[in-house]
């Protein structure tokens, strides 16, 4: 009897290896060729090539550009020849700050509210509408910025497109894609070897790959090489037969039916009685575990220390040592990765929706919405919640420093603005937020600089920080306030960090503890590095937090930069997996030492599904800094963590 138990998952892998093949029209895999911006070159060098080869791809039009406009005619040839015209808003707008200076005030995301970019990528559609007379079509993120503040605006246009791309350099079988955040592989500068790897590993692993062109010989920063473009679209013409080549929107309007048939399937096996297939009595399984057969079929383990220890979360491990916290939107909540929030953590971080940007959009507008969720959430599950953040120059509303006439305002104005933000937020939450980050990365980066010369402190001086601690404090006497800030490692910024908080406290400012990002690497910190540094701020005499704990999985870079070639090669490797490990274990080891001092860690997302460093420092590069991976399993680093 024992011998045919394991025959069932013989004949499913079978069946799921036919599958596989059969997802993408009978073909190994699917690819999907796009191009942005709405340049010259797509009209007179890629098309050209897809035709002659009688291949399509999509091309995604921003209808204000000239690319657009002044070229009306070529496009509507483009679509008569089965090309797909995609949307890709009206005027292109992104996400400004750090590292986007070239993003211009007008198109600056953080200026939108949901509304405006709803009204404006729908009036794209109107536009494409009259080059093409189709109804059906795809959309793709400007830049891959997926957000108005907290909200992912795609959502309230589910109806208006078939999918959505956006940059993450990632590809996934058909049951596997989410139509609303298509992954794609971005090309800048790649060879056509480099690329056709890429339809290779899609072939072996029967996965979607979208490919995101912009430069095609030129006319974009981001570009590739007319000969490496012509030897990928080649071989895919001469491996057709395996290669499920079309638009977007056809592409995706096929996983779409695939997905709702296996939707189906699924319930429909759910109500089979008896299933013969899927229910092996436990009293066979634990007779294989010591069996005759055990050590021919090891690839079936059955038992793992690991189940032993998954039966705790972080918060349970850590009760006696630390708050374990996370970073959450208020979309998140409405997951799968809710009930792992639950299991692992006991205290969350609003990521963004407390941000000044989002929370307060405009002089007298609030968007408490999701906040709320959050705030909401927490209390209900009975989680500890820390605010995030009331001051700081990024994500901060330009209103905020000018007039209605657009000139700087003066000191006493943005201090007064200041002070009514603080005390609206803070006391809207009073009672709920234990610990607020009052101000963020105030200090500078430079060695020969202390403070940030942001527009806070070119108009107020370093009077804002002060003022914000007594604010806070005096909105919420109960809470806790905590200065913010990152690159704590580094020795200069270290001290000036440890004077800033020292000069406050020694003031009389209300001050209560320092929180240290910890957006750390493969490469740093060292060991030395983090030891002094907590040994430092221990000695402040105020509450340290480790409040945006993430390890990336490549070197540390602590400017964004423009996507290389070498991007494209960028995965977790097993020798990445093993540093991460040991980088975790070190951490968390010094974090234990350092008990006494160290009061609360909170990771900066939930899981490698999402993190904010899926886009920096290089936008559309994927990254897994965390400890549990996009199925919200334990990654190999959680164990090293947990097991002391």
């Amino acid at each position: 009897m024992k011998r045919f138990l394991f025959l069932p998952v013989f004949f499913f892998a079978i069946h799921v290896n036919a599958q596989s093949n059969a997802a993408w029209q009978g073909k190994k895999c699917a690819v999907v060729l796009t191009y942005d911006d709405a340049l010259n070159v797509h009209l007179d060098n890629a098309i050209p090539l897809l035709d002659s080869l009688n291949l399509k791809g999509t091309f995604y039009l921003t209808a204000f550009s000239d690319g657009s406009k002044k070229r009306l005619n070529d496009w509507k040839k483009a679509a008569v020849k089965g090309h797909e015209l995609g949307n890709h808003t009206l005027f292109h707008p992104c996400v400004g700050g750090s590292g986007r200076e070239w993003v211009r005030a007008e198109t600056d995301m953080r200026n939108y509210t949901v509304k405006r970019m709803e009204d404006e990528v729908r009036m794209t559609n109107v536009f494409l509408q009259s080059l093409d007379n189709k109804q059906k079509r795809t959309f793709a993120f400007t830049c891959g910025d997926m957000k108005i503040g907290d909200s992912q605006f795609i959502q309230g246009m589910k109806e208006d497109f078939v999918a959505a791309r956006a940059v993450r350099h990632q590809m996934h079988k058909i049951n596997e894609v989410n139509l609303l955040n298509v992954d794609c592989y971005a090309v800048n500068g790649e060879t056509g070897t480099q690329m056709i790897e890429w339809v290779k590993k899609a072939v072996q692993t029967n996965s979607l790959l979208v490919i995101l062109f912009h430069g095609v010989g030129g006319e974009h920063s981001i570009n590739v090489s007319l000969a490496a473009h012509r030897e990928l679209i080649t071989y895919l013409k001469q491996n057709e037969k395996d290669i499920y080549i079309a638009p977007m929107v056809d592409v995706a309007q096929h996983i779409g039916d695939w997905q709702a048939k296996d939707k189906q399937n699924k319930a429909s096996r759910q109500t089979t009685p008896n299933d013969q297939l899927t229910s092996i009595p436990q009293l066979e399984i634990a007779s294989l575990r010591n069996g005759p057969f055990h050590n021919d079929y090891t690839a079936f383990s059955l038992e793992s220390n690991e189940n032993i220890y998954q039966e705790k979360g972080l918060k349970d491990y850590y009760k006696n040592y630390f708050t374990m916290g996370v970073a959450v939107s208020p979309r998140a909540l409405k997951t799968d990765e809710a009930q792992l929030i639950l299991e692992q953590f006991s205290s969350m971080t609003p990521e963004n929706a407390m941000k000044m940007g989002p929370i307060h959009p405009q002089e007298n507008e609030y968007n408490w919405s999701g906040a709320d969720s959050i705030a909401a959430f927490a209390k209900r599950n009975n989680l500890k919640l820390r605010g995030h953040t009331l001051v700081w120059h990024s994500q901060t509303p330009r209103w905020l420093f000018v007039d209605s006439a657009g000139k700087t305002v003066t000191k006493e104005v943005l201090l007064q603005r200041l002070k009514e933000h603080i005390f609206t937020v803070v006391k809207r939450y009073k009672g709920t937020i234990y610990a607020w980050d009052v101000v963020n990365e105030a200090i500078s980066d430079s060695k020969d600089e202390f403070y940030r010369n942001s527009p806070l402190y070119k108009i107020c001086g370093d009077e804002f920080i002060r003022k914000a601690f007594e604010w806070a404090h005096e909105a919420d006497p109960n809470a806790l306030l905590f200065y913010n800030d990152y690159n704590e490692i580094d020795p200069v910024k270290r001290e000036k960090m440890f004077k800033l908080v020292k000069d406050l406290k020694d003031a009389g400012v209300p001050i209560h503890g320092v929180g240290l990002q910890g957006h750390w690497a493969l490469n740093e910190p060292s060991e030395q590095q983090l030891d002094s540094t907590l040994l430092r701020f221990g000695q402040l005499g105020v509450k340290v937090h480790i409040t945006e704990l993430d390890i990336s999985v490549y070197p540390k870079e602590h400017n964004a930069r423009a996507r290389q070639a070498t991007d494209s090669m960028a995965i977790f490797t097993e020798e990445r997996e093993k540093k991460q490990m040991e980088v975790y274990n070190m951490c968390f080891r010094l974090f234990r030492k350092h008990k006494n001092s160290i009061s609360a860690i909170t990771f900066w997302n939930i899981s490698d599904r999402s993190s904010w460093l899926d886009n920096f420092p290089v936008r559309g590069r994927k990254d897994y800094p965390l400890l549990f991976d996009k199925d919200l399993k334990p990654k190999k680093a959680f164990w090293e963590v947990v097991r002391f």
